[in-house]
């Protein structure tokens, strides 16, 4: 800008102005260059010495410029008249030490400016070179232009730091190689009123000591200023190394991991080829077996275990584990106590081993194992290679499933029943795992839960007989006999041939009184039978069944199987229960002698058959030998003597040798036990009225005929007892309801009986 040569202004406002200017000056390297306030100040006429100017290689001539540049170019930078040398020698020391300083800081700030303009304009270069992966071809137009923005940029640098000379040889040399540049022009002007303005502010101030401190303190900003702005170029440039670094190391991690893929790739690719290899011989070993190819199987899985890796132990193991899971359960469908099955076993265990060898817990060789140890009976170490299968493999539904085997047959049921239920959670639909659940569960008398467990299995697979057989008896024993009966022939249907499911048929027929049925049930059993073999239980329940229908011949028949082969069973139960049944089957249809001998031959085997005893005391007593009776019924006695018929029956056997006091006691016992039976109650009647008790007598058949108002012998014998009360009234009562509802009952004793009143 130009400046007035009318305005007046002092030096302080002056310096101050261009100070505060400076202050406000935001650098910016390569930027357009920011106006500078002007500084009024007035223009001496004055002449210029002439400065050297220093020669340039490859210059040419200036003519061509306007020539009030040229003139510019070729001034000097100081001019002065003899006045103010004369003043400038007094003040020599005082401009001496500005020169000096103003020096400094301008050769410091024309080093920095110039060394990082440089270093980033390289070091730019460099990082962009160096992020090229192939040379690119040279644009000269392009080259000589960006060259050009370049020395523009740096021009406008040496303004803003008031290197006014470097700007002018900048832009000097700028037009000499192309003086139409009218931009170089316009910033050579500017460059030169900026120098002319600082030249005469530096006359100005130079005598004045307050005014150099201002203009030192402002070059001493502007320097810190340059500082700060190097130290950005420094810090610009060792970023850009940084990056240069970066995307060599970068470079080199590719180049690294492309070459470790491709080596991983290639030992892929191996591993591949022998991971198929081996696999198509264990697929062949399989497809051996399964062909029942025994020899061909193992050599198959021989070659495979030869090409196993060894730096892959892990890998190795979990093969050999799979080869010996497949030949353990190949030995399993093979014939127990066969050579081919205990080949496969021993080959399953060698494999396993050799797998468990290898530091491995390979959960497929812990379970074959186990299993070898349950075959040989070791349970202890079954259990501790199954549980340990289980760590391996914690959600395989079979090592949970053998595993409750064990601990089933060990006892463990609560044990065995939590192994059942986790096989079922990992497989709900193996059929096996609910069954043995259920029988865990009954073992545990949780018999609701191992209904539902039995459900379920049958529900899963409908032919899981043991399932239907497990269920029919819970319902059974519960007293669901129609269920039960109706699972009992589903399992019927499942098996036909199972002479057990007819015998257990027959038997739930037989306790709902559907004695047909049971029958059809037990002779269908029957003739499922071998030949030679004989069923006393099955003969023995026919019997009963047979006699229920009055088919008593065939009864007797049957009893009497049931008796002759009593010894084809190994049960205690079952032999003395035969010869009872016998027994009672001939007393029942009158043989009274043989079932004597029968009775006793039961006590004989059995000392401690209640029912025997009682039986044949009834014998005794219906021979009137109630002494021989209480011996047996004493005996009885101390062995149940909350047995209803021990109790009635010592009633009656004291009542016969009229011992009534005796007798009462264990009437009132029986009644206790069965409240609602009347027989134990006219009985109890009969005892008190032989007793002359008249009063208890006549309560106890008011309650038996409470209970039964058709018992008509009870009535009449009522009637005795109210005569003997002489309540001849309620006597005659009774008796004439007799007569009146039951007119043929004891016609002749009830019409005597009416006469007497």
């Amino acid at each position: 800008k130009k400046t007035s040569t009318k305005t007046k202004a002092t030096k302080t406002s002056s310096a101050k102005t261009a100070r505060t200017a400076k202050k406000t000056e935001e650098i910016n390297l390569f930027a357009e260059g920011p106006a500078v306030p002007a500084v009024s100040i007035t223009r001496e006429p004055a002449f210029y010495e002439q400065p050297q100017v220093p020669q340039r290689q490859n210059t040419t001539s200036l003519s061509t410029l306007d020539p009030a540049l040229q003139d510019l170019l070729q001034k000097s930078l100081w001019g002065r008249t003899e006045e103010q040398l004369a003043q400038q020698e007094k003040e020599s020391k005082n401009r001496l030490l500005f020169l000096v300083l103003l020096a400094l800081f301008a050769f410091l700030a024309f080093v920095g400016v110039g060394t990082g303009v440089f270093f980033a304009l390289k070091y730019a270069s460099l990082s962009n070179a160096n992020r090229v992966a192939a040379p690119l071809a040279v644009n000269e137009p392009e080259l000589a232009a960006v060259q050009r923005d370049n020395r523009l940029s740096l021009a406008r640098q040496y303004m803003e730091q008031g290197l006014y000379d470097n700007a002018l040889n900048v832009l000097g040399d700028m037009l000499v190689r192309d003086a139409e540049d009218s931009e170089a022009k316009a910033l050579l002007e500017q460059t030169a009123t900026l120098k002319r303005e600082a030249e005469q502010l530096t006359s100005l101030t130079s005598g004045d000591p307050s005014v150099m401190e201002g203009t030192l303190g402002m070059l001493a900003e502007q320097l810190a200023g340059q500082n700060s702005q190097n130290e950005a170029v420094e810090e610009l440039i060792r970023q850009q190394q940084l990056n240069a670094e970066s995307a060599r190391a970068e470079s080199q991690a590719q180049a690294q991991k492309a070459q470790e893929e491709a080596e991983r790739a290639k030992k892929d690719e191996a591993f591949r080829q022998l991971s198929a290899s081996i696999n198509d011989e264990i697929a062949k070993g399989s497809a051996a077996l399964n062909s029942g190819h025994v020899d061909d199987g193992l050599s198959h899985f021989n070659n495979a275990k030869n090409q196993l890796p060894a730096n892959d132990p892990s890998y190795s193991a979990s093969k050999l584990g799979e080869m010996a899971r497949q030949l353990y359960d190949a030995s399993q469908e093979r014939p127990e106590g066969s050579m081919e099955r205990k080949r496969l076993s021993d080959s399953a265990a060698s494999f396993a081993q050799e797998a468990i060898a290898k530091g491995s817990s390979d959960a497929p060789s812990l379970y074959v194992m186990g299993m070898r140890a349950f075959d040989a009976g070791n349970l202890s170490e079954a259990e501790k290679q199954l549980r340990a299968a289980i760590s391996s493999d914690s959600t395989n539904y079979l090592y949970y499933y053998q595993l409750g085997r064990v601990q089933a047959r060990l006892g463990k049921f609560s044990e065995a029943k939590t192994s059942f239920s986790s096989s079922v959670k990992y497989n709900s639909s193996f059929a096996s795992s609910q069954y043995n659940l259920g029988i865990a569960c009954a073992r545990l008398n949780q018999t609701s839960q191992a209904l539902a467990a039995y459900r379920r299995a049958f529900a899963i697979d409908p032919t899981h007989e043991n399932a239907y057989l497990a269920a029919a008896r819970i319902l059974v024993k519960e007293g669901n006999v129609t269920e039960g009966i109706s699972i009992f022939e589903q399992a019927v249907s499942v098996n036909p041939s199972n002479a057990s499911t007819y015998k257990e048929l027959g038997s739930a027929y037989a306790s709902v009184g559907k004695d047909k049925a049971a029958e059809d049930a037990y002779k269908h059993a029957i003739s499922l039978q071998g030949p030679g073999e004989e069923d006393p239980a099955t003969y023995y329940n026919l019997s009963t069944v047979m006699l229920n229908q009055g088919k008593s011949s065939e009864a007797v028949s049957y009893a009497k199987k049931a008796y002759d082969t009593r010894t084809a069973s190994s049960n205690k139960d079952v032999q003395v229960n035969s010869i009872y049944n016998y027994a009672l089957i001939l007393d029942a249809t009158g043989n009274a002698t043989d079932a004597m001998s029968l009775y006793q031959q039961v006590i004989k085997e059995d000392p401690s058959h209640v029912k025997a005893m009682v039986n044949l005391a009834v014998l005794f007593l219906n021979e009137n030998d109630a002494d021989s009776a209480l011996v047996l019924l004493n005996r009885a006695y101390s062995l149940q003597s909350t047995n209803f018929e021990v109790n009635n029956n010592m009633g009656n056997a004291y009542r016969m040798n009229q011992n009534y006091d005796k007798a009462i006691p264990y009437y009132v016992a029986a009644l206790k036990i069965q409240p609602k039976d009347n027989t134990v109650r006219i009985n109890l009647a009969k005892t008190y009225a032989s007793a002359e008790n008249y009063d208890l007598a006549r309560a106890t058949y008011e309650d038996v005929i409470k209970l039964d108002p058709k018992d008509y012998d009870s009535m009449i014998e009522l009637a005795k007892v109210c005569i003997a009360l002489k309540d001849t009234e309620s006597a005659k009562g009774y008796l004439t309801v007799v007569q009146q509802q039951a007119p043929s009952h004891r016609r002749a004793e009830v019409t005597a009986l009416l006469s007497s009143l």
